[in-house]
């Protein structure tokens, strides 16, 4: 998985290197698209595991939070 995401430039979200930008009005859209970029990885994520496992991680906030339950 850490392949594909290396691959996709997103590897950053699990490993916690890409942080969310603070919500300003100038940074608000920056914002949003990290919010985007996030919530696929989460997909990504929750939808390459079996069921019942990516079932607990609905309710995670971040995609760090997803990969540290599926460590």
């Amino acid at each position: 998985m850490e392949i594909v995401l290396s691959f996709k430039n997103k590897l950053g979200f699990v490993l916690g290197f890409c942080t969310r930008p603070s919500r300003t009005s100038r940074m608000a859209s920056s914002a949003d698209q990290w919010d985007r970029c996030d919530k696929m990885v989460i997909s990504w994520l929750i939808n390459s595991v079996i069921k019942d496992i990516g079932q607990s991680s609905l309710f995670s906030v971040t995609t760090r939070d997803v990969w540290l339950q599926l460590e």
